[in-house]
């Protein structure tokens, strides 16, 4: 016989810094226990453990495992730089009530040249302020060596610019 206990539960609300409500925002966990990573392909387990905050901002998702450590929240919106937090577990069968702050954030744009100051394309910069570079932002040149990088948070960043002719 196995007997199944109930998951727990991660509900909340997403808002801006003035407390109104974002609605369209992504939220998933990360960080599942090792059995859970085994047995189901990324995909799935995006799909298991995620939600859309809904007009209110709210979002619920139900099933976690309530026997691991932490797990990640990793909250992400278009007009807003990603947020990543991490959170205890509910005990098994309750809810953790978790609101969370989507602060503005900045364009970073610019241009990527040789030592000369002739234009490079095709040159991939980037950006983190995270060892694990689990927040990074994309962008590739084009033919003037002009990149945009999304909305990234305000602060100090570190870029990081590669291409196959030149050193990092």
């Amino acid at each position: 016989t196995i007997e199944l206990s109930p998951g727990s539960k991660l509900a909340g609300i997403v808002t801006d810094p003035n407390g109104q409500p974002i609605q369209g925002a992504d939220v998933a966990i990360f960080g599942l226990t090792h059995f859970l990573c085994r047995q189901y392909p990324a995909g799935l387990l995006q799909s298991l453990f995620f939600a859309v905050t809904d007009a209110e901002g709210l979002f619920d998702i139900d099933g976690l495992d309530p026997v691991v450590d932490s797990y990640q929240v990793l909250v992400d919106h278009p007009a807003y730089p990603a947020v990543s937090i991490s959170l205890p577990p509910a005990p098994a069968g309750q809810t953790l009530y978790q609101d969370i702050v989507l602060k503005p954030g900045v364009v970073v744009f610019g241009q990527v040249t040789n030592s000369q100051g002739i234009p490079i394309s095709g040159v991939t910069v980037g950006n983190t302020r995270s060892g694990a570079m689990w927040n990074n932002i994309e962008a590739e040149t084009d033919e003037e060596g002009m990149y945009q990088l999304g909305i990234v948070e305000v602060g100090e960043l570190v870029l990081w610019a590669t291409h196959s002719q030149y050193a990092p």
